[in-house]
Parts: C-alpha cells; structure tokens; sequence
C-alpha cells in the first residue's frame, strides 16, 4: 500500500457510500480509483481491490454482478469508539 490500509479502506467506503443505496456502478470505475494505491503489478492490485469487495459483498453491503457493483445499504459510521466497541463485542 502506498497509504495506511485503514485509509484505503476508508477511501473505498466512501466511493460506495457516494454511488448510493440501490445505484450501480462499472467495477472498473472503483478498482482504477482504488489502484492509484496499491503498489504492485495490475495482477496484485485488482486481487487487493477484489478481495476488500468480496469482504463487502458477504457482509451485505454491496453486490457484485458482472462488470458492476451495486449499493445494498450503508455502512455503519459510529459516533464513538466506545459505541464501535459495544457493535464488535456482541458479535
């Protein structure tokens, strides 16, 4: 990674967040603005980008049909740590 893991990440929840429940986007169009950080050959870069989407797509936010991507719901935004906590400890 050329940033933090957690900043990429971060970008990529905010470039679906900005497509928008029920919209679609071209996966290409999000794997090239996610590629501009990861270091490596376009081999490992889209392996990179594919797996934080699969990620995404089994926990129900988005799904992945074809050449696109559509927004399923939003991802949660805690207000505070101590209420991210309280959400990752009753898992």
């Amino acid at each position: 990674m050329i940033i933090a893991n957690w900043q990429w990440r971060l970008l990529a929840v905010c470039l679906i967040e900005k497509v928008g429940i029920g919209h679609k986007v071209r996966l290409r169009c999000i794997a090239d603005k996610l590629f501009t950080y990861v270091a490596g050959n376009d081999r490992f870069r889209w392996r990179q980008v594919k797996k934080l989407l699969d990620s995404l797509q089994q926990q129900g936010y988005i799904f992945l049909q074809g050449d696109y991507l559509c927004v399923l719901s939003e991802l949660p935004w805690f207000i505070s740590l101590a209420g991210k906590l309280d959400k990752v400890r009753k898992k």
